[in-house]
């Protein structure tokens, strides 16, 4: 996976913004002796504009997650003293966890949650387990997130 995938897939599931991947860009390319064309455009013009250019202009492309990869790069960004984080962690993992392997311990608290959600109408339950039963999931998640969060980003 290139480091330019990585920054991308990053974007896009939301754990880093806009600015943070043109910030990134911009030291790759006083790093680097020779950037490549798509660190270059990705410096000027930002990821919603490069991502809309045809593959044959841009490239590079987020790597497609499955769930397991997607839940873990979530669930270490999840700040258990914000709301909105466990909030918006619950619902994604809610809707994402249908159809998904129910041996999987992550699968299973997606369903968890949405059955707290959707079933119960219990938001505040939701972000309790959050908060209360993430914690025993995150070690497997910084294993499966450590190739996409790693900070050996190269030329």
């Amino acid at each position: 996976m290139q480091p330019i995938e990585r920054i991308l897939t990053l974007w896009t599931i939301g754990s880093l913004s806009s600015e943070a991947v043109v910030s990134w860009a911009d030291r790759e390319i006083l790093r680097c002796e020779e950037p490549g064309q798509e660190v270059i455009d990705l410096a000027f013009d930002g990821p919603e504009k490069c991502l809309r250019r045809p593959q044959f202009e841009f490239p590079a492309r987020p790597v497609t997650l499955s769930y397991l990869e997607e839940f873990s790069l979530r669930a270490v960004a999840v700040n258990p003293a914000s709301p909105e984080s466990c909030q918006r962690f619950a619902k994604w993992a809610a809707r994402h966890a249908m159809g998904e392997d129910l041996e999987r311990a992550e699968v299973n608290f997606g369903y968890q949650l949405d059955h707290l959600l959707d079933d119960c109408h219990d938001e505040a339950g939701a972000m309790e387990l959050v908060r209360r039963e993430l914690s025993k999931l995150l070690p497997q998640c910084r294993v499966i997130a450590a190739p996409f969060v790693e900070s050996g980003f190269g030329c």
